[in-house]
């Protein structure tokens, strides 16, 4: 199913994946990976925050901040890879737990 996922100010870490469409408003901190199979509106409103890791949007990433913040994204392989912690080291996919939908 589509999802159209908002988040307004956090600080977490790990993995988010999601199946549709993101949009990230006001102070926020991710440490780990942000992964998105359509569009992302990343808009930082604060004067702390940003994604520490990856942020992957398979459609179009639109990263904006306000006049007293600075919307950043930057690149950490050990967040992408372990979540800062959060992600064991010997996960996997269980084969045979997903499957691709055409469309």
């Amino acid at each position: 199913q589509y999802a159209a996922v908002t988040i307004h100010g956090a600080d977490a870490s790990g993995w988010l994946i999601v199946a549709g469409a993101l949009t990230i408003n006001g102070n926020v901190t991710y440490r780990g990976l942000v992964y998105v199979q359509d569009d992302i509106v990343y808009r930082l409103t604060g004067s702390a925050g940003g994604i520490l890791g990856a942020l992957v949007a398979l459609g179009t990433a639109n990263v904006t901040s306000d006049t007293t913040a600075n919307a950043r994204v930057t690149y950490n392989c050990d967040y992408v890879k372990h979540g800062n912690g959060t992600v064991p080291t010997g996960w996997f996919v269980k084969p045979g737990s997903w499957r691709e939908v055409e469309g």
